[in-house]
C-alpha cells in the first residue's frame, strides 16, 4: 500500500561485517577436503538438501552426511 512519505534511510546490513565473515569462512574452508568443501557449498550456499547434494556429487546420502559432519567439526576447531 502506498504511503505519503518515504523513509529517510533504508535498512541495511553491516556490509563490512558480512564480507569479513564470508572471507573468514572461505579461508577456513581451505583446510577442508574437496568433497567436504563441495558439500558445504552445495548445502549452505546453494541451499540444496542433503539428498540433492548426494545426487550432484554422485555419492550416497550417508557419504554426504559423513563429509558434512567432518567439515563442520573441522570448521569449529
Amino acid at each position: 500500500m502506498p504511503t505519503e512519505s518515504l523513509p529517510d534511510t533504508t535498512a541495511r546490513g553491516d556490509f563490512a561485517r558480512e564480507l569479513s565473515e564470508k572471507g573468514a569462512l572461505w579461508t577456513a574452508s581451505r583446510g577442508l577436503s574437496d568433497r567436504q568443501r563441495a558439500v558445504i557449498v552445495l548445502h549452505y550456499s546453494e541451499d540444496l538438501t542433503l539428498p540433492q547434494c548426494a545426487a550432484v556429487l554422485g555419492c550416497s546420502l550417508g557419504t554426504v552426511k559423513t563429509q558434512l559432519g567432518r567439515a563442520l567439526t573441522r570448521l569449529r576447531n
